[in-house]
């Protein structure tokens, strides 16, 4: 596990060890083939740690628990394959959110969130490149919210509770009308024909599935109505849907990675190499990130990770400033 010693992170190896983790439960889950095959793969998500962050934590205005967020990336690295589980459900846990605690307190002079103890940090606009502000308060947000408690998400919630129009509610029962599986109880996923769908048990791996939906991750309901393994490379297919999304169907009609850098690509389409990315809105093939200076309409885009849009004209990619 990259940057572990002794069960700890190193704050510099936190995206290292997410991509691990994450990897990890792909490849056990059926959807690469090996963590192996899934280090040199878009995997479309990642945690970069911001150099601002790593200047307040060795200033001290922000506490890191290296162990915490050891134990936050390896629940993700054991992630339950079925949607429908306790474990399943909750991706983030009070690990993820404890590693990192601001130690500044109400009026406080700030320039991130994570530097106060409210995580609220109120920056007022100014012309300088990193604009000083304060904490607001002395007390985090409960997390996670408790039943009847105020939510952004359903991750906000505790266990047993989904985020209902800004309240954590009481998951339901089978039978009761549903949009999502966030919505029903452990055990059960949101299915149903038309515009009726209700909490009820998901198929599994060749079982029938004549609602179009299965239960586990690496699981897609096929054209014969069963439960099947979602395709990797070389195995056969007709169709997008019959291959894992990190892959296409390819002109072979087998399971096959998508566009590397400088290949062709359209709208939707993964590149399948690390950190590149689809031109659609000018070659409309896969780049590798660009360089600062370079034109850019996402953060994405930028090998910085770091695309400026606050000064007049075009947004470029730029080195973002150290701020704390």
């Amino acid at each position: 596990m990259a940057g572990c010693d002794g069960g700890s992170v190193a704050i510099g190896d936190a995206s290292d060890k997410f991509r691990d983790e994450y990897c990890r439960y792909l490849a056990r889950c059926g959807l690469v083939p090996s963590e192996a095959a899934c280090q040199d793969l878009n995997i479309g998500i990642s945690f970069n740690v911001d150099e601002s962050l790593e200047a307040a934590i060795d200033a001290g205005k922000v506490k890191y628990d290296g162990e915490a967020l050891a134990r936050c990336y390896e629940r993700i690295g054991s992630f339950s394959c079925d949607r429908t589980d306790e474990n399943g459900r909750q991706l983030t846990s009070s690990d993820c959110y404890n590693a990192i605690q601001g130690t500044v307190g109400a009026g406080g002079q700030c320039a991130l969130d994570a530097e106060c103890k409210s995580r609220e940090c109120m920056v007022p606009d100014c012309p300088d490149a990193c604009c000083q502000g304060t904490c607001v308060g002395d007390a985090p947000p409960p997390y996670p919210v408790k039943l009847g408690g105020t939510c952004e998400t359903s991750s906000d919630c505790e266990n047993g509770t989904y985020c209902a129009t800004s309240v954590c509610s009481a998951l339901k029962p089978a039978g009761a009308t549903c949009i999502g599986n966030t919505e029903c109880d452990y055990g059960l996923g949101c299915a149903g024909t038309g515009t009726t769908r209700v909490c009820k048990v998901l198929p599994k791996l060749g079982e029938a599935c004549p609602e179009g939906v299965c239960r586990d991750d690496g699981t897609y309901c096929d054209a014969t109505m069963t439960c099947k393994a979602v395709g990797l490379p070389g195995d056969a297919c007709a169709t997008e849907r019959d291959c894992a999304s990190y892959y296409t169907c390819g002109a072979a009609m087998t399971c096959a990675l998508g566009p590397k850098i400088g290949e062709a690509c359209s709208t939707g389409a993964r590149c399948s190499q690390p950190d590149a990315w689809c031109d659609t809105a000018g070659t409309m093939t896969c780049k590798e990130p660009l360089p600062d200076g370079a034109a850019c309409t996402s953060n994405s885009q930028c090998a910085s990770d770091f695309c400026d849009g606050s000064m007049a004209g075009m947004a470029t990619c730029q080195t973002e400033p150290i701020c704390f």
